[in-house]
């Protein structure tokens, strides 16, 4: 009779020899979704991978049953029926990018000397100053308009 310390690699091999084959595989599964998309492990006919974005996982998520079929031919002997996904950053956290205003604020247009000029024709001071920056804020627009 053989001794259990010899069979127990060979059948470990035969029964396993599928997850090597999808390790090795991943790249070619996955294309170009390679640099966000990591495997992870295998869990029964599970296979767990790591995304880097939120947006990722929802790509992933979407493209699952292609990727199943993907792994089919790539590696038909995998068990394969499910992926599932989780947030996993490498490295240390990094710091959180302030995001750009879509809305930026024009700098106001002067008023010309003309425009001074009618401006103190006006008794009012409240209305002269009310009109001035009426003024102000329509050439501004008109100007980021013309950009």
């Amino acid at each position: 009779m053989k001794d259990l310390k010899a069979i127990i690699p060979s059948l470990l091999e035969l029964e396993h020899s599928w997850r090597g084959k999808l390790f090795a595989q991943w790249g070619t599964i996955i294309g170009p979704l390679a640099t966000a998309v990591r495997l992870e492990k295998v869990d029964g006919s599970t296979l767990f991978v790591a995304v880097s974005h939120p947006a990722w996982a929802q790509e992933l998520r979407l493209l699952t049953p292609l990727l199943l079929e993907k792994i089919k031919l790539c590696v038909p002997d995998a068990p394969i029926t499910a992926i599932k996904c989780a947030m996993k950053t490498s490295g240390p956290p990094r710091p959180l990018e302030r995001k750009r205003s879509a809305f930026v604020t024009p700098r106001p247009v002067p008023l010309s000397a003309e425009e001074h000029q009618l401006l103190a024709t006006f008794k009012n001071e409240a209305l002269q100053s009310i009109f001035a920056a009426y003024l102000v804020r329509c050439k501004t627009l008109k100007g980021r308009g013309n950009q």
